[in-house]
């Protein structure tokens, strides 16, 4: 199981470094690399590098990527052209000084027409990186064998609740829905 991260520029790697993405891969034994590729300043490269991705026989053969990108967010949608939709690609829109909130770069990978190249898109900044990470060891672990079994059952479980909750999500669901929140509203006090 190999998974590419890709990077539109250095400046992005203070993501990769702040989403916990390496040692969520490292604990799972997942193989990946980081490639920091800009679909703007070396278009050619990057479709390149796409169509290497899907042959077998290439050093950077993988079976998903994670393309992170700010702004117009082109990367991802770049990626899963180039590798004719033939693996997941997840896209995780980045902050830029022009749009701290990323909200361009979220547009562009989510608002594309039916049959253009598209991509998962896992949210905003380094916590969709990390997500993007789960998601794809989620996917990379879906068959029987006990080693996916057990990163699946044990590891990405007892990850969720020693890092993001104390309460598993169905009985916290189903006490928001018995107070009437399941619309969308939150249960946060303000």
């Amino acid at each position: 199981m190999k998974v590419i991260v890709m990077i539109g520029s250095k400046s992005d790697e203070k993501y990769v470094d702040k989403s916990g993405i390496r040692e969520l891969f490292a604990a799972c034994e997942i193989d990946w690399k980081l490639w920091v590729i800009s679909a703007h300043r070396n278009l050619e490269l990057v479709i390149e590098k796409s169509k290497d991705i899907i042959r077998p026989e290439s050093a950077d053969f993988a079976d998903l990527v994670i393309a992170a990108a700010g702004m117009a967010a082109d990367l991802p949608k770049v990626v899963a052209a180039a590798t004719n939709f033939s693996l997941p690609v997840i896209g995780v829109a980045l902050p830029s000084d022009a749009k701290p909130d990323a909200s361009d770069a979220l547009g562009a990978m989510t608002s594309v027409p039916k049959g253009c190249p598209f991509v998962i898109a896992s949210g905003i900044g380094a916590a969709a990186l990390l997500h993007a990470g789960i998601t794809a060891v989620q996917m990379l672990t879906i068959g029987e064998d006990v080693k996916s079994k057990m990163i699946r059952n044990d590891f990405l479980a007892g990850y969720y609740r020693e890092n993001v909750s104390k309460e598993p999500i169905i009985p916290l669901y189903q006490s928001e829905r018995k107070e009437g929140l399941d619309d969308g509203q939150s249960a946060s006090a303000d």
